[in-house]
Parts: C-alpha cells; sequence; structure tokens
C-alpha cells in the first residue's frame, strides 16, 4: 500500500475513533473498506503509536481511553536536523532577468521620451 493510501486511512480512522462513530468492528471494517482482521492489524498499530483505543460495548463504538492526537509530518525541530542534497541554483543568483517582449520594450519607450521632455 502506499504511504499517501495509508496516511489517508489512519486520517479516517482517527476522525471516525475520535467521533465514537466507528460501530462494530465488522461495521468499522466494512467502513474503511477494510476485512476484520486488516482492522485487528490497522488498531494495533494505532496502539504502538501510543494510542488507548478501546471498544465499548454498550455505545457499540472504539474510542480513545486517553488523550491522543494523531499529527503526521516533520517537526520544525527534526526537520533541521536533517541534511544532505545540494542547491544547484546558489551559483545562479548573481543572474538577473531581463525582458525582451516587443510590449514591454515598447512600453518603455514611450515612458522614457515623455520623462525627458521638460
Amino acid at each position: 500500500m502506499s504511504l499517501i493510501k495509508y496516511i489517508g486511512r489512519l486520517k479516517q480512522m482517527d476522525d471516525l475513533i475520535r467521533r465514537k462513530a466507528t460501530g462494530t468492528p465488522d461495521e468499522f471494517a466494512k467502513r474503511l473498506g477494510l476485512g476484520k482482521t486488516v482492522l485487528m492489524e490497522e488498531l494495533r498499530e494505532l496502539k504502538e503509536l501510543g494510542t488507548d483505543v478501546v471498544y465499548c460495548r454498550i455505545r457499540e463504538s472504539y474510542y480513545y481511553n486517553n488523550a491522543f492526537i494523531l499529527k503526521i509530518g516533520i517537526d520544525k525541530n527534526e526537520l533541521q536536523l536533517i541534511k544532505g542534497g545540494q542547491n544547484y541554483f546558489q551559483d545562479f543568483s548573481p543572474v538577473r532577468y531581463y525582458r525582451t517582449d516587443w510590449f514591454y520594450f515598447s512600453r518603455a519607450k514611450m515612458l522614457n521620451a515623455t520623462a525627458l521632455k521638460p
């Protein structure tokens, strides 16, 4: 499975669990388009991330038993630790951009001609 699909599935699971709108395990798996065994593996992975996902038989829904916020991304402090790559454009910083289109030059000539008149 691609990383983008995996992240999307995690976000969808998190949203349903947070709203306590998952339903029974069979309904939850069906909403996500998964089999029940795959759902159980995904819930196990959520638990490995630090959640305390619990199923309530009265509500017939999963919910978080602890304060958990799912954040997917890189922290700015972690981003500074990543090193690698090369900036190939650093040599081109003194290069200037010049316009060569006809409309720009004709307008510039008109403005210069009027600015030079006393």
